[in-house]
């Protein structure tokens, strides 16, 4: 009645394939998705989109269990940590809870717990992408922010970074000394 349990298989398959298809397609459209795709060619894994290795001109699928992530940081001085991401940055501040505050970052949560003590990791803990470096650094600059410079890195006047992919990138620190960064890519 229900066929072969290859034929079910194949019925199976064939129906994610086709919500897979169908959730991209909703959740890009109005929008060009070919210069995205094509520009990730080379990177198989790229805000949880999944590209196919075996067909790489072919439409990524999401992942939909791990579409939504959230962001952590720690800090030791949550006022200060408020001020800055809120005042300082911008990002939309939701709410300051026992364990952590909690701001709004596009799309995603930020969770900025609160410690005793920050153990700062040795590279970018966060970063942005943005579409005008330039412009950003000087806002940012004039808000107080300091970036940071690197030896061995020609980085320009603005202490932006020119990658050997074409990328842009640009360092900064939070007031806990974590690590955070700015990139354009091209």
């Amino acid at each position: 009645m229900y066929g072969t349990g290859h034929e079910q298989r194949s019925r199976a398959t064939s129906g994610l394939a086709r919500l897979s298809r169908t959730v991209v397609r909703r959740k890009t459209e109005g929008h060009d998705r070919r210069p995205f795709f094509e520009s990730q060619q080379n990177r198989p894994h790229y805000f949880g989109i999944v590209r196919s290795r075996k067909f790489p001109d072919s439409y990524a699928r999401p992942m939909m269990h791990l579409d939504r992530p959230i962001l952590f940081l720690a800090t030791a001085n949550a006022k200060q940590a408020r001020a800055f991401y809120e005042g300082v940055l911008g990002l939309t501040f939701v709410a300051d809870e026992p364990p952590a505050l909690v701001f709004q970052v596009g799309d995603s949560m930020l969770r900025i717990q609160k410690v005793e003590h920050v153990h700062r990791a040795p590279y970018t803990a966060l970063g942005w992408a943005v579409s005008d470096i330039g412009q950003t650094v000087q806002h940012l600059r004039a808000a107080g922010v300091v970036f940071e410079r690197y030896e061995g890195m020609n980085q320009n006047a603005d202490g932006i970074w020119h990658a050997p992919s074409g990328a842009l990138v640009a360092w900064f620190k939070d007031p806990d000394g974590h690590t955070l960064s700015l990139t354009q890519f091209q």
